[in-house]
């Protein structure tokens, strides 16, 4: 950071918790992401969205507002911030589509842009009428599944709220931003 280039460069730092609700009618991703700026100031944040999944809420301390676009081929998720800001900031995302054939099911990653490293938890939440067979994981090490317990976003709860009896699967965490299960 001493050189003259890396001052005129933004260094942001991403840790996630990402949980996938499915049941049998929809697939819900609930992701808090963690912003650190290292160097430079941010007035707004930008993420990948999954394939087929609709943003039904953005919230946070730091959001003004947000909005969907197209750019490349990808649907990217803009977040304005009230300010520009050289504080962490936690953005809760919730995105919802409808489920498809689950057979070939993948975990729905939220890819936060403009940052030079990324982190994530990343757990499964089933409906208890489905049963979780033959999962398979790359890039990632297995947590204990209670960790998830402790950690969900208030968006997972409200969820529970509704009726449908969910519960946790697997929980892994990626070191890196590219995986899959």
């Amino acid at each position: 950071l001493n050189s003259r280039q890396k001052r005129t460069e933004r260094l942001l730092v991403s840790r996630s918790l990402m949980i996938a609700e499915v049941t049998e009618s929809y697939e819900r991703l609930h992701a808090a992401v963690s912003t650190a700026v290292m160097h430079m100031g941010i007035d707004r944040l930008r993420f990948a969205l999954p394939d087929g999944f609709e943003v039904t809420e953005v919230s946070g301390v730091h959001v003004s507002r947000w909005a969907v676009s197209t750019a490349d081929d990808r649907r990217i998720l803009e977040v304005s911030l009230r300010e520009e800001t050289t504080d962490t900031v936690v953005v809760n995302i919730v995105a919802m589509r409808r489920s498809g054939d689950l057979s070939n099911w993948s975990f729905p990653k939220l890819q936060p842009l403009d940052v030079v490293s990324r982190v994530a938890l990343t757990g499964l939440l089933v409906e208890d009428r489905l049963k979780a067979e033959n999962i398979r994981h790359s890039a990632m090490a297995p947590v204990n599944v209670s960790v998830l317990n402790q950690g969900l976003p208030a968006s997972v709860a409200m969820a529970a709220e509704g009726g449908i009896s969910l519960r946790p699967v697997v929980a892994y965490y990626a070191a890196q931003g590219d995986f899959d299960l």
